[in-house]
């Protein structure tokens, strides 16, 4: 659903005005994207990724092998194809909460980084801060503080901080 929702529409002459993204359109999508779903390893301190006190996070690399069938026109138009790049989401298993990490068009590092650190403090007498949760959180190929300070600037700057380039972007040559 996010990455359906994630899609910005094409614009092109001879393009469809018409159509909209609705719940049929969705399970169309849903039937003819052909994804790669891979777990990421999280390493860290035992407090903050295995113990029985740590918040419950996954973290889900998208990646799209191809698509199931020839799309037609109007599908062409509104489904997102990102070729060899991929997408990083994050959920809490135990609430059902989502967070885009990378490749999307919007990110929510910011909200899963307070939501982690909320959790962890409630159910744990010593208190977590953020330079201690970027010491001691390690994800597979992601650079947390990357998308911390990329987040965290007046100005967003992907070639200053490419953790926040989008799968959607061009590739850029220099």
């Amino acid at each position: 659903m996010q990455l359906f929702l994630d899609k910005t529409d094409s614009v092109f002459s001879g393009m469809n005005t018409s159509i909209q993204k609705n719940d049929s359109l969705y399970n169309a999508f849903s039937e003819a994207i052909d994804l790669k779903i891979d777990t990421l390893k999280v390493e860290g301190k035992y407090e903050l990724t295995q113990s029985v006190l740590a918040p419950k996070f996954k973290f889900y690399k998208l990646s799209q092998r191809d698509f199931t069938r020839k799309l037609n026109d109007n599908e062409l138009q509104l489904f997102w194809v990102f070729g060899e790049k991929y997408m990083v989401m994050a959920i809490n298993h135990l609430t059902g909460s989502s967070y885009r990490i990378l490749g999307f068009n919007g990110n929510d590092f910011l909200n899963f980084l307070s939501d982690y650190l909320e959790i962890y403090n409630f159910t744990n007498e010593k208190k977590l801060n953020r330079r201690s949760f970027f010491r001691s959180y390690h994800l597979e190929g992601i650079d947390l503080k990357c998308l911390y300070k990329g987040l965290q600037a007046d100005i967003v700057e992907r070639k200053k901080y490419p953790c926040l380039k989008r799968a959607s972007e061009l590739i850029t040559i220099h």
